[in-house]
């Protein structure tokens, strides 16, 4: 889509809608809250689920529609992680030696580097973009819209989290 990206109503309203087009009533708001954890997520991605919630509990951003992200970006990390030890481990080959048979009767070898490399690699990925969505990453936290009560200054945060 070309253009701008649309605005919330809200800043519309506070700066004083320069366009004068009609703002709209309708739309969508997040209900805040913590979603329900799926029971069946594996250990470490239910420890993760737990990890990624509690951050954005502490911004204030946590909302009931976060569920399937976070299920999504707690599965992912499980298996980078698993993925990632694999790779760790000294027993697995760096490189994988294949025997493909010729026409002429003959066999050839290949090589290629081990699969868990590249599979390893796109769980990262999608585990980077199930964050980027949540608005965790850096740079996507400062475009995020928070809900819910903030403390009333930096040195309330403070006094909270040092408790």
């Amino acid at each position: 889509m070309a253009g701008r990206r649309p605005q919330p109503p809200e800043l519309k309203l506070l700066r004083g809608n320069p366009g004068r087009r009609p703002i709209p009533d309708d739309v969508a708001v997040a209900v805040a809250g913590r979603p329900k954890k799926p029971a069946d997520l594996p250990a470490a991605a239910a420890e993760h689920w737990t990890y990624l919630a509690g951050l954005l509990e502490q911004e204030h951003r946590l909302t009931l529609s976060d569920g399937p992200i976070l299920m999504a970006a707690s599965i992912a990390y499980a298996i980078g992680m698993k993925l990632t030890q694999m790779l760790m481990d000294p027993a697995t080959p760096t490189w994988i030696v294949y025997e493909r048979p010729e026409p002429d009767g003959n066999h050839r070898q290949e090589v290629a580097k081990h699969p868990v490399f590249s599979e390893e690699r796109q769980a990262w990925e999608r585990y980077r973009k199930a964050v980027n969505d949540l608005c965790l990453s850096a740079g996507t936290r400062a475009r995020a819209r928070t809900s819910g009560q903030k403390p009333n200054s930096k040195l309330d945060q403070f006094r909270s989290v040092r408790g």
